[in-house]
């Protein structure tokens, strides 16, 4: 198998060689995407019809006084006297006019309109077209989508009689096309009533679908990158696809371009594509990334899953990026996987390439390709017996780089492992469940003897599971309450024996060890359980309930039967007991969660690792979420989030990670937010460690934004989530 190469730019080739380009070709023979014309057909032209207290008609003309009211189509104008055209379409509203169709509602004093073109002028204005609220001394409609605006102000915080809008355009003249831009003739922007801001033209979005052009800058700060502003251009490349060009500046490390392309042809495919690249003006150090990720279904339903994940040697990442998991991951992951399923079985086709991305190592792993089968265990006609199966093909690619030396291993694998099992059901409160599996394995090589190999050979095993689950105890508790009537509490104890004989000791010397599938060792185990639950019936609507569960505690602990006969060995006594296991999942009441997993040892009377999970939450008042990760010896971090909703729209988030071990914050982030009707403002800053060039160092990062809804934004927002899991 041919090996990939250190240069980066000969890396993605190897990768798309190997990886992309031999399953493209079963991608396109799969594809199946149909294309459905669409037929218009001219509008009938609509009736015109006018209602009034009193009507008055000569010819073709129609008066109608007092609460008059013209319909046609989607259209309607009311006013206290409406005089109408019929063979023109021309009309003059008079008196408390209010203009409205399926997108605008304008007021004014007084209008004149065509009820064939639609067109028209109002004066002394206000109202609504789509998102965008207006006011003018005249507003002329010229076209569908287009208007005319003299001496007056537009906005999208809507308008109301006794409340200033929080911010507005002030104009001399205003030329508006909806779904495209407004432009202004010596505007002013005002917050309230005050000036903020003069100019002589501007030109602004009204958008509420996607449109090609500039995406207003962002910007802050970093004490690692200094100043920055990202700057991009969406295009709108057609209804299913669209794409943004990035250009970022960084004031201390220099400029950084990058791509994003999306596309949904259809609702069975979709797909991204994203590259950055930066080379450091201070350091010369290359940076660049690429993610790909494709889903498709096919005819057949076969279902196709694409990643393409790259990286450069320095990790952009871990130095740049503002997502924890992103910093955080050891390795890249790209595959290819087709997989169908059916009731009960599947088949999956695939090829995968990872490689580390950590300081120090030099190690990728392919399986190149994998096909697996499954089974799930089903009946076998009408026998008490139960079958299942997973037998798999995987071709394994293994480079191992260390002290300037490398180590390639190429091993192909072939492993079948059916399954019987016979559940035994006399009584309804205990089940015995005998299975008895065979695993054949075929390598095609092992380890290495000389230059030429061992050759192919095979391993052959068989296991054996005993499962005893019961007896059950049930009790069921009524309670007075409406909403939760009733509550059952469960024991579930449960038995499992596992075993797996010895295998030829020639055969487990030969075998070069990838996954599980590799490592199976000799087993002789008892694990015993014991499972409390506690569910309850919850309504759900008038009549309607369903059960939820509020609690489960788990308590298990394994023996090695193996273990606890082996030769004694001097100061290596036996321990055929393993940790003692504690897992509890509550959800008793929505807004609370706590959840604990714990392992004890009983011989060194310690406690190996503690994981604990609390999270409560309160609509309108916040939030709190901690986590503790506790390993003994090995880490220790508290992580948790503090989120208040505070009052006039006003939203404040604290996050911390704290390493107990090292006694230091190894990230600290702050966020104040504000949020209206029309408009938002917010503030995050964040204080971190990070890894610079393997050098240890800490970076503040100051982030801002401002948010006209409807117009755009100024500053950059992060958007990186808790630092741990979300509630």
């Amino acid at each position: 198998m041919t090996r990939p190469p250190a240069n980066p730019f000969h890396r993605i080739c190897f990768v798309l060689r190997r990886i992309v380009f031999p399953f493209f070709l079963v991608f396109l023979f799969l594809c199946h995407i149909s294309y459905a014309g669409e037929v218009k057909t001219k509008e009938e032209e609509a009736p015109v019809t006018v209602y009034a207290d009193r009507i008055e008609q000569e010819k073709n003309i129609i008066i109608g006084k007092g609460n008059a009211d013209v319909r046609y189509g989607d259209s309607r104008i009311l006013g206290d006297t409406i005089e109408l055209n019929t063979e023109t379409g021309d009309g003059v509203a008079i008196g408390n006019v209010i203009m409205e169709d399926k997108e605008s509602r304008i007021e004014c004093d007084k209008a004149e309109f065509n009820t064939n073109t639609k067109l028209g002028t109002m004066y002394e204005a206000r109202g609504n077209i789509a998102d965008y609220y207006f006011t003018g001394r005249k507003i002329a409609r010229l076209a569908e989508d287009r208007y005319s605006l003299f001496s007056g102000a537009f906005t999208t915080c809507s308008y109301t009689d006794d409340c200033t809008p929080a911010w507005r355009f002030r104009v001399k003249r205003a030329k508006i096309k909806i779904e495209g831009y407004a432009r202004l003739q010596y505007p002013a922007f005002l917050v309230k009533d005050v000036p903020v801001l003069y100019l002589p033209y501007m030109i602004v979005p009204v958008k509420t679908k996607r449109k090609t052009g500039f995406i207003m800058p962002s910007l802050g700060t970093s004490s690692k990158d200094g100043f920055f502003i990202n700057n991009s251009l969406f295009w709108a490349i057609n209804q299913w696809s669209d794409a943004t060009f990035y250009l970022d500046y960084l004031e201390k490390k220099g400029v950084r371009p990058g791509l994003e392309y999306r596309y949904t042809p259809n609702k069975k495919t979709t797909g991204q594509f994203n590259g950055i690249y930066l080379k450091e003006k201070d350091t010369k150090r290359e940076f660049w990334k690429i993610e790909f990720n494709h889903k498709q279904e096919f005819i057949y339903d076969i279902k196709g899953l694409a990643r393409l994940d790259l990286l450069s040697n320095y990790n952009l990442d871990k130095e740049f990026s503002d997502v924890t998991d992103d910093r955080t991951r050891r390795q890249t992951d790209s595959y290819l996987s087709l997989i169908k399923n059916w009731e009960t079985r599947s088949l999956e086709f695939l090829t995968r390439y990872r490689e580390s991305i950590e300081e120090g190592r030099d190690e990728r792993f392919g399986q190149i390709p994998q096909l697996i089968f499954r089974n799930q265990r089903e009946r076998i006609y009408e026998t008490p017996l139960f079958f299942s199966m997973e037998s798999s093909y995987v071709g394994f690619y293994k480079k191992i780089g260390k002290n300037g030396t490398e180590n390639t291993t190429d091993v192909s694998r072939l492993d079948i492992h059916p399954q019987l099992a016979l559940p035994i059901t006399n009584v309804p409160w205990l089940t015995f469940t005998p299975t008895i599996g065979i695993r054949e394995t075929y390598y095609n090589r092992g380890e290495r003897d000389d230059e030429e190999g061992t050759g192919g050979f095979s391993r052959e095993t068989y296991d054996i599971n005993l499962l005893l689950e019961g007896p059950k105890f049930s009790r069921i508790f009524h309670t007075k309450s409406e909403h939760i009537p009733k509550i059952k509490h469960l024991i579930e104890p449960r038995i499992t024996y596992d075993f797996i004989p010895e295998i030829d000791e020639d055969d487990r010397a030969k075998i070069i060890q990838f996954d599980t599938v590799d490592n199976v060792r000799p087993l002789s185990r008892v694990t015993y359980s014991l499972t409390n639950r506690v569910l309850k019936k919850v309504m759900k609507g008038e009549s309607v309930f369903a059960t939820e569960e509020a609690l489960r505690f788990d308590v298990s602990q394994s023996y090695d039967l193996m273990e606890s006969t082996r030769a004694l060995m001097p100061g290596s006594p036996r321990r055929p007991l393993s940790e003692i296991r504690f897992d509890l999942d509550t959800r008793i009441i929505d807004p609370l969660k706590i959840n604990l997993d714990s392992t004890y040892d009983i011989y060194d009377d310690i406690v190996k690792t503690v994981n604990i999970e609390f999270a409560i939450k309160k609509e309108g008042l916040g939030y709190i979420h901690l986590e503790r990760r506790y390993k003994k010896s090995t880490s220790t971090f508290l992580s948790g989030t503090l989120g208040l909703s505070l009052p006039l729209g006003l939203g404040f988030q604290y996050s911390l990670r704290y390493d107990e071990l090292e006694e230091e914050v190894v990230e600290s982030d702050y966020s104040l937010e504000y949020s209206s009707q029309c408009w938002g403002l917010s503030f995050d800053l964040i204080n971190r460690k990070i890894s610079v060039n393997q050098k240890r160092q800490d970076e503040t990062k100051f982030f801002f934004i401002l948010t006209l809804k409807g117009i755009g934004y100024i500053g950059s927002k992060r958007n990186i989530g808790l630092l741990h899991r979300g509630f």
